[in-house]
């Protein structure tokens, strides 16, 4: 019975293009909180830029580990903590709001 189970599918590509895209992400969540121009953002933030780069950077870490069949279900359940983590980046670093609620460029 469960020999005929086949992963396939339009399901199953959107998955894998999920994982790809969240651990290209952390490649570059891992790489920007280091460059010098974000350091204007971190001044003013509490957290450390550190905790987004070594997390991150574990996190590709294991995907790129993930890729030769070792520790693929860690990576896989891993995945949305590491999305949440990208999107915190995103909202509070590089995006910022300012108290108005007005874009901080504007």
């Amino acid at each position: 019975m469960h020999g005929d189970l086949v992963l396939g599918g339009p399901v199953y590509w959107i998955v894998i293009g999920l994982l790809w895209s969240v651990g290209l992400a952390s490649l570059w969540a891992t790489v920007d909180p280091l460059r010098v121009r974000r350091a204007a953002q971190f001044a003013v933030r509490p957290e450390s830029r550190w905790a987004y780069t070594v997390l991150q950077g574990l996190f590709f870490l294991l995907f790129v580990v993930a890729q030769f069949g070792v520790a693929t279900m860690a990576m896989v359940l891993l995945s949305p903590l590491a999305l949440v983590l990208q999107i915190v980046y995103l909202l509070r670093i590089v995006y910022p709001a300012t108290r108005s609620g007005a874009p901080a460029g504007e």
